[in-house]
């Protein structure tokens, strides 16, 4: 039988399970629920919203680090979810400005609904 550990005193950690290695990156303040499996009768789980040391880094630590650092710093060295500089961000040039309301509107039209999270399956 393998030994297994997870250490939630870094930000990375490894799972080891059955000889088999599994890198994980969880962020600090969790995105979304999770589980993760440590044994047949064992699982690591978290809420949205949950810290992953709320011992070592507080919230509000972690909300002055998000300040003092900037969002995009933030994302990537705590959140493990870097984002390019110039990525993944609205560009005002996507959009048109009209002084008047034009007559009528490009047959294309794309809509988007950026708020929906797909459904979670439940945790076993």
């Amino acid at each position: 039988m393998s030994s297994c550990s997870v250490s939630t005193l870094m930000i990375s950690s490894v799972i080891c399970w059955s000889r088999k290695l599994e890198a994980t990156q969880p962020p600090a303040i969790a995105e979304e629920d999770s589980s993760v499996r440590l044994s047949a009768t064992r699982s690591f789980r978290r809420r949205m919203g949950g810290l992953l040391h709320p011992e070592r880094e507080s919230q509000s630590a972690l909300d002055e680090l998000k300040t003092s650092m900037g969002t995009m710093e933030f994302s990537a060295q705590y959140q493990q979810a870097p984002v390019p500089a110039g990525g993944n961000l609205i560009k005002w040039s996507w959009f048109k400005f009209y002084d008047q309301p034009p007559a009528s509107l490009p047959s294309e039209q794309s809509h988007y609904q950026l708020g929906h999270r797909p459904q979670q399956q439940p945790a076993c």
